[in-house]
């Protein structure tokens, strides 16, 4: 109990000024619930009206205790009442909003289940008792199974040490954290430890988990005497494990006891030769993430994909695990007009009906805009002789005119620009026109490139990388085969490294700044790209400008 006190003190500051939280949810008749009122503002919490728990509840003690805390140089103190409750009925039972000085608590529900039969387990006669229980006997292979394990001791114990359960053919962890009540057995008060743990088969046929060993001293000893040594075995739990249900329409055998698919896309508009990205999150309950099915990764017809690696997750959500499955798809399509993204379909075996189930995500259709044109310059107003120095008003030509001077100048000028482009090499005669490249895709691309390298981020460093060599005239599916193209050797040994971070071991920290200070010479080496709207000033002066070349 006093573990669970100080769980609770360790919570964020409480959002409401009297506050009730209940030990757990759900517990068996004859059992005790351990029950914290708590406020913040000073309130005197003994002058507490308990009587409207009453109804369905024995309250079986009471104490009071005041905790001070200073966090960034403010003090709180709270008030704390711990109540000790005995339901009096089975069901769902309210615990009422208790009242005090015009605050009150939120009302808790706790279901209270029939004391289970467990046979010649549970003895009164017996100080020691030991109880395993799993909330399903035949479960399939990869179904995770929540043992509970239940010490019961009816004489104090020192230096007590419960061992773990485990199997050769499954996975065993703990969840939660462990919780003391009290309980009876045929009228004797019992103290209870109550562990529970995560099984997960990895074959079928039987399972057998325990027997658990308990070891320690019984009595309150003295100064001469530290008890009696225990030493007390468990009965072992045998379980039957069912293979995979047959006819299950995927290689992936995925039981759950609840899971959901979810898609996220990308803010648009979307346009040619930007990236979107479609995320996909699997999660599922009640399984390890190491099973869970991987998602599509296939480019949409007209685009070209690029997936980041997998990310998995494991967490616990109610003493059940909660898997996650993450997969993030950069789709850069290449022509503009409607873009069909495919259904997402996921099988699953709902252990809770025991039958087939599908996760699915409808096929979408966005619209893909033209890639961003670049506003045109504004032509030069052409040379009239109204405008030319030495104009006189009407458009009549000064006296002294120099135009028969200039005109001879120009012929002269032109003459010697013919005869140098005709000395030069052919080669060079007529160079290929560069290609025009908009300047707003250009300078978002480059930001997100800039940033991911920063951070360290290798998918979002590859993925803008390739978008760039291809905005500027170049085709490339990953950064190895950008480490092939590119002339600058140092450009290529930065990008081998980013081939390295994201497809080699996991767990190397990835370093991209010598990549970004690269980054202008990441284009096709037979072609240079202009950029249109050059004379416009950079709107993020940290990046620095693409100069046509």
């Amino acid at each position: 109990m006093l573990a669970w006190l100080c769980l609770l003190f360790a919570l964020p500051a409480l959002a409401q000024p009297l506050q009730l939280q209940i030990q757990r949810d759900q517990m068996s008749l004859g059992e005790t619930l351990g029950v914290v009122v708590s406020s913040d503002i000073g309130l005197d919490l003994n002058q507490l009206d308990l009587s409207p728990l009453q109804r369905d509840f024995e309250v079986l003690g009471r104490s009071s205790g005041t905790q001070i805390s200073m966090v960034n140089g403010t003090t709180t103190r709270t008030s704390t009442l711990e109540l000790q409750l005995r339901p009096l009925r089975e069901g769902r039972l309210q615990l009422p909003a208790l009242q005090l000085d015009g605050q009150q608590t939120q009302p808790a529900v706790v279901d209270v289940v029939p004391t289970p039969v467990s046979g010649d387990q549970l003895d009164p006669q017996q100080d020691f008792m030991i109880l395993l229980e799993a909330d399903s006997e035949q479960p399939y292979v990869q179904q995770q199974i929540t043992l509970t394990v239940r010490l019961y001791y009816g004489v104090a114990l020192s230096d007590g040490s419960l061992s773990e359960p485990s199997s050769d053919s499954a996975v065993v962890s703990r969840i939660g954290r462990d919780e003391i009540y009290a309980s009876q057995v045929g009228g004797r008060n019992y103290q209870v430890l109550q562990r529970r743990y995560a099984v997960i088969p990895q074959q079928s046929g039987e399972l057998r988990l325990g027997p658990l060993l308990l070891t320690g001293r019984a009595g309150r000893g003295g100064m001469f005497s530290r008890g009696q040594p225990v030493s007390f075995r468990s009965r072992e739990l045998a379980l039957q494990v069912r293979p995979a249900a047959a006819g299950f329409p995927s290689a992936d055998w995925l039981p759950a006891r609840e899971l959901s698919l979810t898609e996220q896309l990308s803010v648009g508009p979307y346009r040619v030769g930007e990236p979107i990205t479609r995320t996909l999150q699997l999660r599922a309950a009640g399984v390890s993430e190491s099973i869970l099915p991987p998602l599509p990764t296939t480019a949409p017809a007209g685009t070209q994909a690029y997936p980041d690696q997998p990310a998995r997750g494991i967490s616990q959500d109610g003493g059940r695990l909660l898997a996650t499955l993450e997969q993030k798809l950069a789709i850069v399509p290449g022509q503009a007009g409607p873009l069909q993204l495919p259904a997402v379909r996921v099988p699953w075996w709902d252990v809770a009906k025991d039958q087939l189930a599908w996760a699915e995500i409808p096929a979408r259709e966005i619209e893909v805009a033209a890639a961003a044109i670049a506003p045109a310059t504004t032509p030069v107003a052409a040379l009239t002789p109204a405008n030319l120095p030495g104009s006189a008003p009407g458009g009549v030509l000064a006296s002294g005119s120099l135009w028969p001077w200039t005109t001879a100048l120009f012929a002269v000028l032109w003459l010697a620009t013919l005869t140098l482009w005709w000395l030069q090499p052919r080669t060079q005669r007529a160079p290929t026109a560069p290609a025009a490249i908009d300047s707003y895709s250009l300078r978002k691309l480059r930001q997100e490139m800039q940033a991911a390298c920063k951070r360290g981020d290798s998918a979002a460093a590859e993925r803008a990388a390739l978008a760039l060599y291809r905005l500027r005239g170049g085709q490339a599916g990953s950064a190895r085969e950008l480490a092939a193209a590119v002339a600058s050797p140092v450009l290529a040994e930065a990008l081998q490294d980013l081939d390295r971070a994201r497809y080699g071991p996991a767990g190397s920290a990835w370093d991209g700044s010598e990549l970004w200070q690269r980054e202008a010479q990441l284009q096709p080496p037979s072609s240079r790209a202009a950029i249109t709207n050059e004379s416009l000033p950079p709107l993020h002066p940290d990046l620095p400008r693409e100069t046509s070349r």
